[in-house]
């Protein structure tokens, strides 16, 4: 009966060009039939409950001394780090140093990026982990080469995948489907580098960027509960 309604109502929204509105009715239509997790029962075996849990650390480092000690130990699944500077501040920076920083824990990395070319990022972490400036990649590209193979038995795995500008939480989620199917495993870690040319799902006024940008971050976090991943990402 949900997805029944859920059909009834698209074509309004298809006829405003809102397919973001339409994939959330039949997203939300099947949940209603799928949702078999209804909790959990607070006082029943709280004991069973504690020992799952102190298997799992709840929180991992982000390898930054002072600022894991402000996170109470660092960052948590099913959360998003929103790092904040001008332009030109270093956000891009600060979200590849904490790539490298997971990646160095064993954790799997997708790191998604709507502006920068896929290699120019590669080059970016090329230069992180080798120390080899990227303006001298050329002359020094078998070193980088060799480096990295070197050290990748001990580190996580990183996928680093372009999306175009104002791509949203729902293309994201189809992409991690397809990474899912084809990859076998899930990362750890998701990467937006940028959250102010993210989308949101729905059609939101070009003129209301706080309303634009407070749905996709909220949308963003819906993925890392979903997938139980760590989230991070930036605005100005």
């Amino acid at each position: 009966r949900a997805i029944e309604q859920a059909v009834i109502n698209a074509p309004q929204f298809i006829a405003n060009n809102d397919y973001g509105r339409v994939e959330n009715l039949i997203r939300d239509a099947i949940s209603v039939s799928l949702n078999r997790d209804l909790g959990i029962e607070y006082f029943a075996d709280p004991l069973s409950r504690l020992e799952a849990q102190s298997l799992v650390p709840l929180r991992t480092p982000t390898m930054w001394t002072e600022f894991d000690m402000l996170l109470n130990g660092g960052i948590g699944r099913k959360e998003i780090l929103l790092f904040s500077a001008n332009s030109g501040g270093g956000k891009s920076i600060t979200l590849a140093n904490l790539a490298v920083n997971m990646l160095q824990q064993g954790l799997n990395v997708l790191y998604i990026t709507l502006e920068l070319a896929e290699n120019l990022v590669a080059q970016r972490f090329d230069t992180m982990f080798t120390g080899i400036p990227s303006v001298t990649w050329q002359q020094n590209y078998k070193e980088i080469a060799s480096s990295l193979t070197a050290i990748a038995p001990n580190m996580g795995k990183m996928t680093i995948k372009h999306m175009p500008t104002g791509t949203n939480a729902n293309q994201i989620r189809a992409y991690l489907k397809e990474f899912e199917l084809k990859s076998g495993y899930l990362p750890d870690l998701l990467i937006v580098d940028y959250l102010d040319i993210m989308g949101a799902n729905e059609k939101v006024s070009a003129d209301n960027i706080s309303e634009k940008d407070k749905r996709a971050t909220e949308q963003l976090r819906d993925i890392l509960f979903d997938y139980n991943m760590y989230g991070a990402t930036a605005s100005q």
